[in-house]
């Protein structure tokens, strides 16, 4: 992939390296050679979409009214000081040219999946634009309790942009989105995100919507070690999305029967949905009526087993999964039909 005068294309830069045809054959190419390889579609195109960050360094000047401030009146940044941090909306000249990417992906690429990075916010919560004002955040001094000065949320000031552009997304392809809605108008929107698992305890920020860990490509080098981070998301009551660029499965893991997924209910160690069960626990597991299912079990380096730890049994005209595992070993209990009888 092509660079930005040595960097990354974040944002507006990555809009201007597909001018060139060869940059945008790298992707069509790519997008032809999977249609290709899976005319079932089984296998998406997708592309990666951020709106906050942008490296081009004429866009401090362009955008200048849509630069994030902070305290100091200071153009703030990601993690390197050429990423630049920007609120994007319907109105501003920034956010009509960062929507604009979406467009791109969609139609002049022909994405037919979509990743979109951080939505929510980037790099902390507020902006000290002049004129970006939420209605309701200030700083407040801590003596006197009187108002200092005015601040924007930026996931406030951004909202109108991202439930527009993430509905029409979501209406189009099917997309993962980086981290929980901070709102309730973007969780009324109900796409699927996950979180980051740098720190496994990071799982309970999605919870209470999507319960899904991404891999942690901080420690993940083996696929016993993805595994392992399985287990423990479990452990939160997530399921497992797989991200590392080093692994390279060479067998199938439970993951293969862990989506699609409704959830029910979260606990320690297992999470019961409308379509399967997955647990690392032993227990007798079921969705209290007369369900037929199959049951997947999985040893501790993550390979299937003969399920012999498993069987089903009927109690009081239900049936159940009673799972009988060792430490480190996991099960998926997976429903065949569904009966309301209860």
């Amino acid at each position: 992939c092509a660079k930005w005068k040595g960097r990354v294309p974040q944002g507006l830069a990555w809009q201007e390296l597909l001018k060139d045809p060869k940059n945008r054959a790298y992707y069509t190419d790519a997008r032809d050679r999977i249609r290709e390889l899976f005319p079932d579609a089984s296998v998406k195109f997708g592309l990666y979409y951020h709106c906050f960050i942008d490296v081009m360094d004429e866009s401090c000047e362009k955008y200048r009214d849509c630069r994030r401030l902070d305290a100091g009146g200071n153009h703030m940044a990601y993690s390197l000081d050429h990423y630049k941090l920007y609120v994007p909306t319907l109105e501003n000249e920034f956010g009509r040219a960062i929507g604009r990417g979406i467009d791109i992906r969609l139609d002049d690429l022909g994405a037919d999946a979509f990743y979109w990075d951080e939505y929510n916010q980037s790099r902390g919560t507020y902006t000290y634009t002049p004129g970006m004002w939420d209605g309701c955040s200030a700083d407040i001094d801590a003596k006197t309790y009187k108002i200092r000065r005015l601040k924007g949320a930026v996931h406030l000031l951004s909202l109108p942009f991202l439930k527009h552009h993430i509905q029409r997304v979501i209406d189009r392809v099917p997309a993962f989105f980086n981290g929980a809605p901070y709102s309730r108008t973007l969780a009324d929107l109900h796409f699927q995100c996950f979180t980051e698992t740098g720190s496994i305890t990071n799982c309970h920020r999605v919870v209470l919507y999507t319960p899904v860990a991404l891999g942690d490509h901080l420690t993940e080098r083996s696929q016993k070690d993805a595994y392992a981070v399985m287990l423990k998301a479990l452990d939160w009551g997530c399921l497992y999305a797989w991200y590392s660029g080093i692994v390279i499965p060479t067998h199938k893991t439970i993951t293969e029967h862990m989506f699609p997924a409704t959830p029910i209910e979260l606990h320690e160690g297992f999470i019961i949905c409308e379509e399967r069960i997955v647990t690392n626990r032993s227990g007798i597991f079921g969705w209290g009526d007369k369900s037929d299912f199959t049951v997947h079990v999985y040893d501790r380096e993550g390979r299937i087993t003969m399920a012999t730890e498993a069987k089903q049994v009927t109690q009081d005209g239900k049936t159940y999964a009673e799972v009988r595992i060792p430490e480190g070993y996991s099960a998926a209990i997976v429903r065949l039909s569904k009966s309301h009888g209860r």
